[in-house]
Order: structure tokens, then C-alpha cells, then sequence
């Protein structure tokens, strides 16, 4: 934490541990080619007040919530991970759960998430709150309990993504002008849901 251009690489294991790695504060890390698999508790990787980060090929299974970003969070690419089976059960947690918004204000921007296996999570695949032009491209979501769920979130781009054997694929609360388009979505119970106060967003080819 408070550390600014640090890299942590395939010589660390952080094996059911509490949590895996915290990042607070700091900015342009790189964590790659890092096993943090858990025992079903806890974060993988937390990430508070950070940005220009680089997450890449970190197998964190089995972890509560595998990636878990918070207040002000921008500017992050997280790449090629494998984030299954995440064990949480809230109704407003993922294995990749971003929970900006947290006085109010802060928004996360500007992340980018390809190519990440989000499948088998016990609650959703990616929950964001307060996010504004992030990026959602080509993930695997597969036997979730439900898909993605965009909270008061605006300007989003979610495409070419695998949607399987889920409850609810995609769902968006009180968020406008985003850009779902290209899914694969296959044997769920609702494939796109609005909950509540969304408008103008864009739908298509899903």
C-alpha cells in the first residue's frame, strides 16, 4: 500500500491467505502472473484510491470477492485473469465488485476488464457502482448465479462477452447511455432486465 510503480510478479504466492494484495494510494503498479487462490474468504486483490495499475494473469479462485476495487479507482487494466468461483453471496458483491460512491461523490473511471473468467460466482459476476467509461470486453461468464449488474453506473461499454447458464445476465439500476452490444447469451431466466430508472442505453446484436 502507498507504493507507486511496484511490481509483484510470478516469484509471490499468496496462498489462503486473509487477504491476498492491497493496494492503497498507490499508482502504475503491476501485479502479474500471481497465484492468490483462497479458502473462500476475504479479497484477492483490493484496490482503494489507485490508478494505472495493471492486473494481469493472476489465477485467484475461490476468494469471497477475487477482485474488489473501492472509492476512487481509475485508469486500471485487468487482463487474462482467472477470477471463478467467488464465494461471496451479497447482493451488491462480484468476483470483480467495484463499490465507488462510497461518500456519495467518487466515481471509478476509465478501467478496462478483457478477457477474464468470472464463471461459477455465487452471487455476480461483476457488480459496479458508480462507474463511468469503463470498459467490459470479451469475459467469460458461465454456471453464475447471475451475470452483470451496473448501479447508477453511465457510459459504459460491455461487448463481445460469453454469458451462459446464468439466473440474469445483465442488469442495469438507475444507469443511462451505456453501450451493451455482441453477448453470447445462453439458457438464462432473463437475459437483459432493467430495474429501475434506465435510460437511453444501447442493445445490440446480443
Amino acid at each position: 500500500s502507498y507504493v507507486d510503480n511496484l511490481t509483484i510478479d510470478h516469484t509471490n504466492t499468496f496462498l489462503n491467505t486473509t487477504q491476498g494484495i492491497a493496494i492503497v494510494a498507490g499508482s502504475g503498479n503491476t501485479i502479474r502472473n500471481v497465484n492468490i487462490n483462497g479458502t473462500g474468504s476475504n479479497h484477492g486483490i483490493y484496490m482503494y484510491t489507485t490508478s494505472n495499475n495493471l492486473i494481469y494473469n493472476i489465477t485467484a479462485r475461490n476468494r469471497a470477492t477475487p477482485m474488489y476495487l473501492q472509492f476512487i479507482v481509475n485508469y486500471n487494466n485487468i487482463t487474462d485473469n482467472d477470477f471463478s468461483f467467488a464465494t461471496t453471496t451479497s447482493s451488491t458483491q462480484g468476483a470483480i465488485t467495484f463499490q465507488c460512491g462510497v461518500l456519495g461523490n467518487e466515481v471509478c473511471r476509465y478501467n478496462n476488464m478483457t478477457h477474464n473468467n468470472l464463471s461459477y460466482s455465487q452471487s455476480y459476476a461483476m457488480y459496479m457502482s458508480y462507474g463511468i467509461n469503463n470498459t467490459f470486453l470479451k469475459n467469460i461468464i458461465t454456471n453464475t448465479l447471475n451475470g452483470i449488474f451496473l448501479s447508477v453506473s453511465d457510459n459504459n461499454t460491455l461487448k463481445e462477452g460469453i454469458l451462459k447458464n446464468v439466473t440474469t445476465g445483465i442488469s442495469l439500476s438507475s444507469s443511462t447511455k451505456n453501450n451493451i452490444f455482441n453477448f453470447t447469451i445462453i439458457n438464462t431466466t432473463s437475459g437483459i432486465s432493467i430495474v429501475s430508472n434506465s435510460a437511453n442505453n444501447t442493445f445490440t446484436n446480443n
